[in-house]
């Protein structure tokens, strides 16, 4: 496959990745250790989960309306840059865009290593999402993987990715729900639509740092899909609502009531026993022709 990875550029891309202050600053914020930090950095660097996501995203689209796949197609929130370099390398006419510098630089190294075609160096793009520097009626198709949960004006964003969609274009959107009761960047248990208060007591129960809380954002599917149809499109699929599994979660408001909950919570965890949960919010829709 064009996107297997020589040692030589796998090292340097490691090396750029560890030495990245954002990272650092994000493995940091979340607690995770050097070893893990390493572990999470060469999952990117090798890039052996992104066959599975494009596959999925691709099998939805064929649902849908496969022709989509002809592109261009558009990752929204691109980070590194990996889903627009498979892409790319399997021939399918790929953009991107994030507001994450050192995420861009990523890419272009990755491009300039294996000695790709120069103008894919172009293809992720650093931008504000609410306002993005394509075309009105671009995009075939739209990819969007836990992305939303880290931006404030969801509606903006979304409003602003139907107007680069082509007309019958598909929108495939994943991220963390705030429904389900696991927190997917600390990988803990979690309370849905946690206060902030409570949850820097609710971390603290699991010894993890707070300084992550302030980078993502509480946001639903039901949400994503009323954006989406108040914005002229059509939902042609859409998880559904998780199971509550603290019942009333609602009604904890002091710190003793939240300190017991997290600590029961820890010990079901770190016995196998938290019950597993779908976790995403999932939509796919297009937009009305």
């Amino acid at each position: 496959m064009a996107t297997r990875i020589e040692k030589r550029v796998e090292e340097n891309l490691l090396r750029a990745i560890l030495d990245s202050v954002s990272f650092q600053d994000s493995m940091r914020q979340i607690g995770i250790s050097d070893e893990a930090a390493r572990n999470r950095a060469l999952e990117i660097v090798t890039m052996d989960f992104i066959e599975g996501n494009w596959t999925t995203f691709a099998n939805w689209v064929r649902r849908v309306r496969p022709e989509a796949l002809a592109g261009p197609i558009l990752d929204l929130g691109c980070g590194k840059g990996n889903i627009v370099y498979y892409g790319l390398a399997n021939e399918y006419d790929m953009w991107g865009v994030d507001i994450d510098q050192d995420g861009n630089d990523f890419y272009r190294e990755r491009v300039r290593l294996n000695e790709a075609p120069s103008d894919w160096a172009g293809r992720c793009l650093v931008a504000d999402a609410r306002e993005m520097p394509f075309d009105t009626d671009y995009f075939c198709a739209v990819y969007s993987n836990y992305v939303l949960e880290h931006i404030v004006e969801v509606g903006e964003v979304l409003r602003e990715t139907v107007r680069a969609t082509q007309k019958g274009g598909v929108i495939f959107l994943k991220a963390q729900d705030a429904r389900i009761s696991y927190e997917g960047h600390y990988c803990i248990p979690w309370l849905p639509f946690m206060p902030k208060h409570l949850a820097r007591i609710w971390l603290e129960e699991f010894g993890k740092p707070d300084g992550y809380l302030e980078h993502f954002h509480y946001v639903t599917t039901p949400q994503a899909v009323a954006i989406l149809e108040a914005c002229g499109c059509k939902v042609f699929a859409r998880a559904d609502p998780p199971e509550i599994v603290v019942s009333n979660h609602w009604q904890i408001h002091t710190d003793k009531e939240i300190r017991a909950v997290a600590r029961r919570a820890r010990e079901l965890f770190e016995q196998g026993l938290w019950p597993r949960q779908p976790g995403s919010l999932f939509v796919v829709a297009v937009k009305n022709s």
